[in-house]
């Protein structure tokens, strides 16, 4: 989540590029109070899978080091 945060600052505010700007399907969508109401409420999951639907970044040799180490750990512990 590193890179989609440095990206955030380098393109701030650019539509298509800012991965914390909302996408436009989010802004037709969105209106109301209940709907607002259930963004908020999951508001962690769209702001977290959001720049990986819209972006999505090759991930580098660390990240992937990283997930496998993970998961080894996460093997080992249960």
């Amino acid at each position: 989540m590193f890179r989609y945060h440095a990206d955030h600052h380098t393109f701030l505010n650019l539509e298509n590029l800012d991965p914390d700007l909302p996408s436009r399907l989010e802004i037709k969508y969105v209106k109301g109070p209940i709907m607002k109401f259930l963004f908020v409420a999951t508001l962690p999951l769209f702001y977290g899978l959001r720049p990986v639907i819209l972006r999505p970044l090759k991930p580098n040799a660390y990240e992937i080091i990283n997930v496998v180490s993970v998961f080894f750990v996460d093997y080992l512990i249960v």
